[in-house]
């Protein structure tokens, strides 16, 4: 309904804000994590949103990315999480860091967003697993984006064409050391000694 809102900060919540635009206040709930981003009160600001209506309630959910918005339509279509547990996922996790928890099966680092439960994150990492667009997390250690990026995402994408499953590709390519000093024919023939 409403692709996003973009107007004046005119407060601040524990868990939401209020935008006002054209002489209304539209009240948005955002993750904590964006909370701390998003300015303080008289700035200008640009909210994706994505509006949910369940029996008792209407609320209209914002987001700082479309790339964020996008993940929370993807956490809401998985059973047993709703959009309350999606926000707690993105509260806890980047989309890149959720990305990499779905793709290498690392249920308990989605677990200990407030409220999923490791049955909860386990089912988010078996609904999405062939739907999450592959992120930047095959980048070196420290959580810089090295030259070998986009690298290590051909080479991920080579394996899964040849019947590896995602998951099983993005752990074998992480493995591969000095990533950014290698061809992708290079870090290939390396992350197939791991399958």
């Amino acid at each position: 309904m409403y692709a996003y809102i973009s107007g004046s900060l005119e407060k601040l919540g524990t868990d939401h804000v209020v935008v006002e635009v054209s002489g209304i206040g539209y009240e948005i709930r955002v993750s904590g994590r964006n909370l701390g981003q998003i300015g303080s009160v008289g700035d200008r600001v640009k909210l994706f949103t994505s509006f949910q209506v369940r029996e008792d309630s209407q609320t209209l959910y914002g987001f700082l990315t479309e790339e964020e918005k996008a993940l929370f339509l993807s956490l809401i279509t998985v059973s047993g999480i709703g959009p309350r547990s999606a926000m707690a996922i993105l509260d806890r996790m980047t989309p890149d860091e959720l990305a990499e928890a779905v793709l290498t099966g690392n249920a308990r680092a989605i677990a200990k967003a407030n409220g999923v439960g490791l049955k909860g994150a386990e089912k988010v990492i078996l609904e999405l697993k062939d739907k999450i667009a592959l992120p930047s997390f095959m980048e070196g250690a420290g959580g810089k984006a090295s030259a070998s990026s986009g690298s290590s995402a051909a080479v991920v994408e080579v394996l899964t064409t040849l019947g590896y499953s995602a998951t099983e590709a993005g752990a074998a390519v992480r493995k591969v050391k000095d990533k950014d000093q290698k061809t992708e024919e290079q870090i290939l023939k390396e992350a197939l000694k791991h399958l």
